[in-house]
Parts: C-alpha cells; sequence; structure tokens
C-alpha cells in the first residue's frame, strides 16, 4: 500500500475501502481512514477476515502493555489506537512430535511435486505451491535489485536512523 502510494499508483479492485465505506483505487484513501479488504473479497473474502481478525487477535497478545503500538500496528485506526489490536503471530509446529520428521518432509515434497504436476490454468505457465511466488521474486530481486519510490526509501532511512541501522547502499535511483 505505502509503496502505491509513494509510487502515485493505483491498487488492484476490490483491495481496499475508503473512509466513507466505498471501493477504490487510490491508495492514499486507505491513510486516509480506509480499511483493507479481506482477501477472496465478497465471494469468500469473510473466510480470509476470519482469519486475519483471530491472528490480529492473537498477535495483540504480545502487545499487551505497551503504551504505543509496535511497528506492525502504527497505523493509526479512525477511532485511535485504543481500537487498535498490534503484533504478529507465528505458529510453530515441530512434525517430529507427530512422528518421524523425515517421513513428513518425504511427504511434503511428494505432495508438491504431485501439485506441480497438475495441468496449470489457461493463461498460466505452471502451477505453484507456497513459497513459489516468493522464490521466484527473491532470484529476480538477486539479479535486478528491488525498485522502491524515493519517498519509500527515505521513510526506510529515518526509521533505520531512528534505531541505529545502517542502510546498504543505493545503486541507483529509477523515480
Amino acid at each position: 500500500m505505502r509503496v502505491a502510494r509513494d509510487s502515485n499508483k493505483p491498487v488492484p479492485e476490490g483491495c481496499i475501502l475508503d473512509a466513507n465505506g466505498l471501493p477504490t483505487t487510490t491508495a492514499q484513501d486507505f491513510y486516509d481512514g480506509g480499511v483493507l479488504l479481506p482477501l477472496g473479497g465478497a465471494a469468500a473474502g469473510h473466510k480470509g477476515y476470519g482469519l486475519a481478525f483471530a491472528s490480529a487477535l492473537l498477535g495483540a497478545l504480545g502487545s499487551i502493555g505497551q503504551p504505543q503500538p509496535n511497528l506492525v500496528g502504527a497505523l493509526p485506526p479512525p477511532g485511535g489506537f485504543d481500537e487498535c489490536a498490534a503484533g504478529a503471530l507465528l505458529i510453530l509446529i515441530d512434525p517430529g512430535a507427530f512422528g518421524d520428521p523425515i517421513a513428513y518432509r518425504q511427504n511434503v515434497t511428494r505432495v508438491s511435486r504431485a501439485a506441480r504436476r497438475v495441468r496449470p490454468a489457461p493463461g498460466t505457465e505452471a502451477v505453484l505451491i507456497p513459497g513459489d511466488p516468493e522464490s521466484q521474486s527473491a532470484k529476480r530481486r538477486k539479479v535486478n535489485g528491488i525498485s522502491l519510490p524515493s519517498t519509500t526509501w527515505e521513510s526506510l532511512a529515518e526509521i533505520a536512523s531512528a534505531n541505529g541501522v545502517d542502510l546498504p547502499p543505493v545503486t541507483k535511483w529509477v523515480d
């Protein structure tokens, strides 16, 4: 959302509503009191909404007693920070608690290979499994770098400076 706002580019339809609850593609509308819509939209968004809501509430357990929200929840909601639950939820599961972890890893490999053998939908190159888009993006970024609007970079620089962190050098500006 920040990159779209800082680049002055629209976000895809069905992603956000403005402060009046109307659909919009203007990223700034989100920062002016708008909201993200749940993944899946009107057809199946209720499923994504429930999971996101539960994750936010469980993640907020880590911020009990904090006077200000952490960076995850740093965007003030329309009703102020008193109506905000900030935090992150991580659930780690040890497959070894359920049986042989090596057998589990082998099963995951077999199922992943089978999923990739499914015929792709028309207009797509391949069936992807979780992690594939991120892996492809990481490979592209190692070659081409990461493009950010200068305002996004400046925001990152402010946060880094406030926390005593050095940013990597910029190789080229694209704005």
